[in-house]
């Protein structure tokens, strides 16, 4: 039997904010969808998190999101800084993507600054036991025989870890958005 939505916790990615915020519900038109949003997050039962690292990235521009993310999820954010057992996963995620072969070059070592939302991210799911909503679609069949040179996509990276991705569609769907 699936988990319900009450007991089940989702990290949210940034591009599940910065897509919607460009593309799909822009908040001149939906702002319904933004205070849908809000809504979930602030809500004990729904357990959709933000990490410090997405709300740091979100916040660090001056656009109408960072100030919506800044007005409306600061008291809702989960800081990954001081948990040890995150940063102990983070070096494994690292150490991973450095050894696995399954990835070169810049994108790899894009992964390698400190405050990069997507391996901790990971980190903080793996060890929560927590879904991760973004996005990002898996590059297909990574292997040493056929390394990335871009970035290393979450979904990717995540399965190795026993991390569980789903779209902000299913998150919808979870939650039942109704505009």
């Amino acid at each position: 039997m699936a988990e319900s939505a009450t007991k089940q916790v989702f990290l949210i990615d940034s591009n599940s904010f910065i897509a919607p915020f460009r593309s799909y519900y822009p908040m001149a038109h939906f702002p319904g969808y933004w205070d849908w949003l809000q809504k979930i997050i602030a809500r004990s039962t729904a357990r959709v998190i933000i990490s410090k690292s997405v709300y740091d990235e979100l916040t660090s521009g001056d656009d109408e999101l960072a100030v919506w993310v800044k007005d409306n999820l600061e008291l809702f954010v989960y800081d990954e800084s001081e948990d040890v057992e995150v940063w102990k996963k983070y070096r494994e995620v690292i150490n991973y993507v450095h050894a696995s072969g399954c990835y070169r070059g810049a994108g790899m070592t894009n992964w390698d600054k400190l405050g990069k939302a997507d391996p901790l991210l990971i980190a903080v799911a793996a060890v929560k036991g927590w879904k991760i909503v973004t996005f990002e679609r898996s590059a297909g069949h990574v292997s040493p025989q056929n390394p990335m040179t871009k970035e290393p996509k979450i979904p990717d990276v995540a399965k190795v870890f026993g991390v569980v991705c789903v779209t902000l569609y299913s998150l919808e769907d979870e939650f039942s958005l109704k505009l």
